[in-house]
């Protein structure tokens, strides 16, 4: 079951960036360059296959456009939440 806008909205919070966009959750990353912006992609298609989560990535160059959202229920659920919260510790730790 998706969730409401508000409980969204609380979950978002400490999430610098992150918006609601329709029924997913973005957030654009600026690296500073190309290969930066992949090996942070790399590190979310490691945590992805290990939750079972996957979301949509974007990639221009040096930016990279993260979209979550569950397909099953077609909307937000506590999944995507917590999937950004692990691609924003990645964001933090990666070296890059």
């Amino acid at each position: 079951m998706s969730l409401d806008p508000e409980t969204v909205r609380s979950g978002l919070r400490g999430l610098k960036g992150w918006r609601v966009y329709s029924k997913s959750i973005v957030k654009t990353y600026v690296f500073k360059d190309f290969l930066s912006a992949i090996k942070f992609v790399l590190k979310i298609a490691d945590i992805s296959e290990e939750i079972d989560h996957h979301p949509d990535i974007y990639i221009s160059y040096n930016k990279v456009r993260i979209k979550c959202s569950t397909r099953k229920v077609d909307g937000i659920t506590t999944k995507d939440i917590e999937l950004a919260k692990q691609i924003e510790s990645i964001y933090r730790d990666i070296d890059i």
